[in-house]
């Protein structure tokens, strides 16, 4: 029987390395949602997109139901939903907008919340079912001018913690991925703007955010892929929040 990972926002930066580990495995099925499906445009056989808004909060309920449609004609042996898709906000409590907080909690929260309870019934079918969450070093720790962002990483981490507790009668596991920097558009956002706001330059910013860690590089999408398949083929592995970072802060 077929394995099957459902990956949200799929097609760029992590989501990408996410998609490109579980296609190295030749038994898992890869449900991409996204607006577009990026370099993955030449869809192998193991690969199907369902455009996907998630930012249109009136779209969801038909995306659901089209996702409950495919568990339903796979019947996966195994089941990953990576819950990967999410939003970032440059602000601090004072001058960050309502709309904006309301924004980032649908995207990297109760998304996650209305697909982990509406396709959770379906994966307890399967032999080895999880949930994993992308959380981010932000999920444990806090910044300047990233209020919206912070509260919505942490609360991820508690989401993932009850979600492992609430389904484990359903032998359904749940962990979360923190990443560190990685080459990705969204990284190359932040470091704009933090740049511009201390007056360095972005590559000036870059290197003194790689000299603290022991690596002195950022890391890859792939890396983070190769764990998200790790996590998803591992039944031992429960309720777990796993930094990979390269030792980020340690220096």
């Amino acid at each position: 029987m077929q394995k099957l990972a459902i990956i949200t926002a799929f097609s760029g930066g992590i989501g990408a390395g996410i998609t490109e580990a579980f296609l190295k495995e030749s038994d898992w099925h890869i449900l991409g949602l996204a607006r577009s499906a990026g370099k993955f445009t030449e869809l192998n056989k193991n690969c199907t997109h369902l455009f996907s808004d998630l930012l249109n909060q009136r779209e969801i309920p038909n995306l659901i139901t089209k996702v409950k449609s495919h568990i339903q004609t796979i019947k996966p042996s195994e089941i990953c939903f990576v819950h990967n898709f999410g939003q970032a906000k440059h602000a601090n409590i004072l001058n960050t907008e309502e709309a904006d907080w309301d924004n980032l909690f649908w995207a990297n929260v109760k998304l996650p919340f209305l697909f982990t309870k509406a396709f959770s019934p379906l994966m307890q079918n399967s032999q080895n079912a999880s949930h994993l969450f992308i959380g981010s070093t932000l999920s444990e720790i806090a910044v300047p001018d990233s209020t919206a962002y912070i509260a919505s990483k942490h609360a991820i981490a508690g989401l993932m913690k009850s979600v492992a507790i609430d389904l484990a009668n359903m032998r359904i596991r749940a962990n979360l991925i923190c990443p560190g920097f990685t080459e990705s558009e969204m990284a190359d956002q932040v470091i704009k703007y933090t740049a511009e706001s201390q007056n360095m330059t972005t590559e000036q910013l870059k290197q003194a955010f790689k000299e603290k860690s022991p690596l002195k590089r950022f890391l890859n999408p792939l890396e983070i892929g190769n764990l998200a398949v790790y996590l998803a083929k591992n039944p031992a592995i429960n309720a777990e929040t796993i930094n990979i970072n390269g030792g980020f802060g340690l220096i």
